[in-house]
């Protein structure tokens, strides 16, 4: 099953610490002396087999691996692991089902959410492109200044390249549209990798191009052709995304996803008209600061938002901020920049303990927890 080794001083005590085995149970062992060695054999019987709950995305993406011991002889009933911002779709095991199994089963359980997803971790390079699918985009030429992860985060922006990322937010997704070996390419941001420029920066756009996805098993890489000028997937020395007569070798990776919610405030005058509004991207679990808006010739009155879930965001959000025409309340207060960390709420009033909420120090809008 497995050899394990464990260094003792000369001259000291050694007690046998018998190993713990999933699933196993520990029945003998016995102690031999080669004169310079103690060799510790034990005897195991298995007890258990693992149900093994392996959850996914549904476009495949693996999110976790739940282990339940099933005692052997007995039964288990399927229970769908419940995922952290993530809903169960299901399975092709129903749930509530009986299995009494007679070895190691697994259970595959897709789940959606209602985020966008951002990389937690960088899986295994793919061999195979599936249309529907999302993977990350590594320049492999063998150049810090060329190599990396592709993204970009706006349309109009430069796509560039990364290294070394562990987790990165949605601009590092990439999902394929297409079948065969022709795919267009969009981000998690909605934004598409156009047609290519010829050496020259290659920004985010909103119109999509289709290329050509062909992998090398020599080298266990892509290269990447556009479809209506025939230049490949190529990069700068400045880490940035461009196109050429040739191509940069790419590696196609799976990741492990961690979502991403949107936050979004309006701002409204007491008519409900509305002055703005706002979108942000919030990392699930990751608190969100208010940073509210000023408008000449008007005071922010009252907030709907919820306080709780912005302190923990773990689904998409949406408050409005209404403000009242009058030069009153905060609009007074900015002005007091020479008052250090005195605070006051909405309305202008001075606090001394202030609880969870937004409120006004030096002049500027915050939300304490």
């Amino acid at each position: 099953m497995q050899t394990l080794y464990q260094s003792v001083p000369e001259g000291d005590e050694f007690t046998a610490d018998i190993p713990q085995i999933s699933n196993y149970e520990a029945t003998s062992h016995t102690i031999e002396d080669d004169g310079s060695n103690k060799v510790v054999k034990v005897i195991y019987n298995r007890v258990a087999y693992s149900i093994k709950y392996r959850c996914y995305t549904l476009d495949g993406n693996f999110i976790a691996e739940i282990d339940v011991p099933c005692t052997i002889g007995e039964s288990h009933s399927v229970d769908y692991p419940e995922m952290e911002f993530f809903t169960c779709i299901g399975s092709d095991t129903e749930e509530g089902a009986t299995l009494t199994p007679a070895e190691d089963t697994g259970i595959d359980v897709f789940y959606d959410c209602e985020g966008i997803m951002g990389v937690a971790a960088v899986g295994d390079a793919v061999t195979e492109i599936e249309g529907g699918a999302s993977y990350l985009l590594y320049n492999a030429k063998d150049e810090a200044s060329r190599s990396g992860f592709l993204s970009v985060s706006k349309v109009g922006d430069g796509i560039t390249t990364t290294n070394g990322i562990k987790e990165a937010n949605p601009s590092f997704v990439w999902n394929f549209e297409g079948d065969g070996n022709r795919f267009t390419v969009m981000n998690n941001y909605g934004i598409y990798i156009p047609e290519l420029l010829r050496g020259s920066l290659v920004t985010g756009s909103d119109t999509p191009e289709t290329f050509i996805f062909s992998f090398d098993e020599s080298s266990a890489t892509w290269s990447v052709q556009g479809t209506s000028n025939n230049y490949y997937w190529n990069g700068n020395a400045n880490n940035t995304f461009t196109g050429w007569d040739g191509g940069h070798p790419f590696i196609l990776y799976n990741y492990r996803p961690h979502p991403y919610f949107t936050v979004t405030y309006s701002c409204v005058d007491e008519e409900g008209n509305e002055l703005s509004s706002t979108t942000r991207y919030v990392k699930g679990g990751d608190s969100f600061t208010i940073l509210t808006p000023i408008f000449e010739g008007y005071t922010l009155k009252a907030s709907d938002a919820n306080y709780d879930e912005l302190a923990y965001v773990s689904k998409n959000l949406s408050f409005t901020l209404t403000y009242s025409n009058g030069e009153t309340g905060i609009t007074e207060i900015a002005g007091e920049s020479n008052c250090n960390n005195v605070v006051y709420d909405l309305c202008g009033r001075r606090v001394t303990s202030p609880t969870k909420g937004i409120y006004i120090v030096n002049g500027k809008k915050i939300y304490i927890e």
